[in-house]
């Protein structure tokens, strides 16, 4: 049990039409509301968080709660690469008096952000598999079909264009590869397991900038990433926390590597005395659009408000965006896969045709 100081006395109800999230945030703000400790209104949102980070954080908070720690003692506690958000956030909504209503918004926008992002996933996933089959079957067309098409012009010496003969080249290599299956395997495991381990080499923050300049794809995650940034400041901010600490607490629940650097160097530079408006506009972190938000960063409930209100405009981007991954790759990949086709057939069947009347 902790005491009456741990607890939100004055929780404010959740908004209306928050869908499933409603029921939670509900329970929250009986909870606290009511007196009852807030282990339990933290270990029943913790279930419904939808990241693992958050969950392990606000479950261990929970525990330490249960066993008789103070609220203070049980932030401190708590572990992992978003702790410092949701430490944050639970001390200011209960110093605040705010605390269902910010467990709410930060559920929202962490499911908002999976959302866009799975929505992106799922435009490239459809491309992506269909680009995979199409390798697969021209693999198998270069193992048997034309490897029976070189061993028939072989036979009747037939003189090729040296762009078939290119073709019958690839066949060979195809042939060889499925003569060293087990090999070939492991070169693309290794292969799989560089690419993935980019992540984790200096300078991530320059590379997802680079990705972010690819038109629909790269900039659907921009938007989702700025939606998140903007939407978790605010959520902080109208908890009156200042700014250099929302920043940072902000930036260790971030996914975008390059806005989490870029709030860490703004933190720094307005904790020195900077004005923000204008270090955001000289970070290259940062879209210039941005900068005009922070004209309002000494006035809370404004600041907050305008962030509420771009993180949801930048949302509503990168659906837009996401929607024109699918419209654009798709045709773009039914071309790749049709004419390299089609030019095949032709490279294979134009000789053949040759053989043919030259033998009547």
């Amino acid at each position: 049990m902790i005491s009456s100081a741990d607890r939100q006395p004055d929780a404010k109800p959740p908004r209306p039409g928050s869908g499933g999230d409603a029921g939670v945030v509900k329970a929250i703000a009986e909870l606290t509301g009511a007196g009852i400790p807030l282990a339990g209104g933290l270990a029943a949102y913790g279930k419904e968080a939808p990241t693992w980070g958050v969950r392990r954080s606000l479950r261990e908070i929970s525990r330490a709660l249960e066993n008789g720690a103070s609220l203070e003692d049980a932030l401190a506690g708590a572990s992992g690469r978003s702790a410092a958000y949701v430490n944050g956030l639970v001390a200011a909504g209960v110093r605040s008096g705010r605390l269902a209503e910010a467990l709410e918004r930060h559920l929202a926008v962490i499911q908002r952000t999976q959302e866009i992002r799975s929505r992106v996933r799922l435009s490239l996933g459809y491309p992506l598999m269909l680009c995979f089959f199409a390798l697969i079957i021209l693999w198998v067309m270069l193992v048997w079909p034309v490897r029976d098409f070189k061993e028939i012009f072989e036979g009747f010496e037939v003189p090729l264009p040296s762009i078939t003969i290119t073709l019958f080249a690839l066949s060979d290599l195809a042939v060889q590869s499925r003569q060293n299956f087990v090999w070939v395997l492991i070169i693309l495991i290794v292969i799989a397991t560089g690419v993935w381990s980019i992540r984790f080499l200096p300078g991530r923050s320059w590379r997802v900038r680079l990705f972010q300049f690819i038109p629909a794809i790269g900039t659907s995650f921009q938007y989702a990433g700025l939606s998140e940034f903007c939407s978790l400041l605010s959520i902080l901010t109208a908890c009156e926390i200042p700014l250099p600490e929302a920043l940072r607490m902000g930036a260790s629940a971030m996914r975008d590597a390059n806005l989490r650097e870029g709030s860490l160097e703004l933190a720094e530079r307005v904790e020195k005395g900077a004005v923000a408006e204008d270090e955001v506009r000289l970070l290259h972190h940062f879209p210039n659009s941005l900068s005009s938000l922070f004209r309002w960063s000494e006035r809370n409930k404004l600041f907050s408000e305008s962030l509420r209100t771009a993180g949801e405009l930048y949302a509503a981007q990168a659906r837009l965006q996401s929607g024109v991954v699918g419209v654009i790759v798709q045709p773009i990949l039914l071309v790749a896969i049709t004419v390299p086709t089609i030019g095949a057939m032709y490279l294979l069947f134009m000789p053949l045709i040759a053989l043919l009347q030259s033998l009547t």
